[in-house]
């Protein structure tokens, strides 16, 4: 039943494209449940997450040039972000809201800023040790001026100072599957993330290439968009490996395209929590992935998945052939993922945000 009164406006950047907006929207569908809940977002993205019809969607879209001048961006840049404080801050005096729950950087600074009386909880998404000090300055900024935090991983809400410690909570992200790992599998390696320099789809490539001479009837399949398409298509030519490297684009249900895959890497420089990697555990896929801050707290090294040192191909390689050569021990860390993931249901992960409401 619906408690009326309490009324929650989320802030992301937009309704499809990322991690971050895929458990906003996973959150905010569960609390319509209860709750009446306002979702505000400020860009359009082709790729919409489900939602539930319950949740008030607003759109604060951004203005964008296509003027390579610094100067006309960075205006363009203040001017969005004076156009999405103002219709928070109208948001939140027109509809009372109780709660305004915000993920990733930019939608965390307007929450902070804006104005308007209500408890303001901020989601830490990333690993700021790997990104610059005006990222992690900014991190603090809004951090202290939060009411409430939420990490990721413990080793994140460790690198901030007491006072932002004391107000915070590690909470893992909810995660569904539509299906689970199929029995039979097929000669497949998977991989699911934007082609993005963070994912390191170079090193995965390079260390395929390593793999593939012991096994030459394996394929490897990459799901996700992203800008380095191009690159990462003549990084396969230039390896020789282009005729056994799919570049699959997005996948409206990445789960049932990777079900029979005989295992799932995930090749990542760093990461907040990847939402990828947590979903092929759930369904009970073989993992082996980066031993960067997020997956190594998901995978326990040789009891629920492979870890490698980050940014090491030949590493990579040797733990790909280990689970193609030992369908035993395959199947048992399958196995262990999919238990681990048990902690991770959105059920469970709900009670917790709403606990700190």
């Amino acid at each position: 039943m619906k408690n009326k009164e309490r009324r929650i406006l989320f802030l992301i950047s937009s309704l499809g494209g990322g991690g971050a907006e895929r458990v906003a929207c996973r959150i905010a569908s569960e609390f319509s449940k209860r709750y009446q809940v306002f979702l505000l977002y400020n860009e359009h993205k082709s790729h919409t997450y489900c939602i539930d019809p319950a949740v008030h969607l607003l759109a604060c879209l951004n203005k964008n040039t296509s003027v390579d001048n610094k100067i006309v961006r960075w205006f363009f840049g203040k001017y969005n972000l004076l156009r999405q404080l103002i219709m928070v801050t109208t948001v939140r005096n027109k509809y009372n809201i109780d709660t305004t729950i915000s993920f990733l950087r930019e939608p965390n600074i307007v929450n902070v800023m804006a104005g308007g009386k209500c408890r303001k909880i901020v989601s830490e998404r990333n690993d700021p040790s790997c990104k610059d000090e005006r990222y992690r300055k900014r991190a603090l900024f809004v951090n202290q001026r939060a009411d409430y935090v939420v990490f990721q991983t413990r080793r994140v809400q460790e690198m901030y100072p007491e006072d932002v410690r004391l107000k915070s909570s590690v909470i893992m992200n909810p995660t569904e599957v539509s299906c689970k790992a199929a029995v039979v599998k097929t000669k497949k390696i998977v991989t699911v993330g934007r082609l993005h320099e963070q994912k390191n789809q170079k090193m995965l490539l390079k260390a395929f290439c390593l793999y593939h001479e012991s096994h030459p009837d394996y394929h490897l399949y990459v799901y996700g968009e992203g800008e380095l398409l191009q690159e990462l298509l003549q990084v396969a030519w230039n390896y020789n490996i282009s005729r056994f490297v799919h570049f699959e684009g997005f996948k409206e249900d990445v789960h049932e395209a990777i079900a029979d895959a005989e295992q799932f890497v995930l090749s990542s420089d760093y990461e907040g929590l990847p939402n990828a990697l947590m979903e092929a555990m759930m369904m009970g896929l073989a993992c082996i992935s980066t031993a960067c801050n997020g997956p190594d707290v998901l995978i326990t090294h040789e009891k629920n998945g492979l870890l490698v040192p980050v940014g090491d191909a030949e590493a990579l390689s040797k733990a790909m052939c280990c689970l193609s050569d030992d369908p035993g021990f395959r199947e048992r860390v399958g196995r262990a993922a999919a238990v681990t993931a048990l902690d991770w249901t959105t059920e469970r992960v709900v009670r917790l945000w709403e606990k700190i409401l």
